[in-house]
């Protein structure tokens, strides 16, 4: 916070407030400084896309598909943030509801090569449950068509 009132337009010390806070559970508060910090970036969208990236990184996913859904609003012909929403869902295990999110975000965007790379990963992982082995494996195949 001090940081902040000494370089009130950094972008990058007002995003790192935003995530600090968001670790420390506040993210009512952090939400409210990405709000102001998109007023002062000619793309609001990456910044919610970012904080929403940043939040599934801390396993804070209903807030992660909140920021991703706020970007989406912002941006609706970038894809990440559909793909992020479904993302939170099947690192939660949500499998059926993984499958709707990739299937939605599949409706409008075809499927981003950070995407797929980022599934092809997860399923080399054997920790992965063989049901999220089937939605990816219908994600990059239906994508991929």
């Amino acid at each position: 916070a001090r940081s902040i009132s000494l370089a009130d337009t950094d972008i990058q010390v007002r995003y790192n407030f935003a995530t600090a806070l968001a670790h420390q559970d506040s993210f009512d508060v952090a939400e409210a400084q990405i709000t102001q910090l998109g007023q002062l970036v000619s793309q609001p969208s990456d910044v919610w896309l970012k904080f929403g990236w940043d939040s599934y990184q801390m396993g804070a996913f209903e807030k992660s598909r909140q920021a991703s859904r706020k970007a989406h609003q912002l941006a609706p012909a970038n894809p990440l943030p559909l793909y992020n929403v479904a993302l939170t869902y099947l690192s939660e295990r949500k499998w059926k509801e993984a499958a709707a999110a990739y299937a939605e975000a599949g409706k409008e965007h075809p499927l981003p090569s950070e995407t797929r790379q980022l599934l092809e990963q997860m399923m080399s992982h054997a920790e992965l449950e063989s049901e999220g082995k089937r939605v990816i494996e219908r994600v990059i195949e239906r994508r991929s068509q």
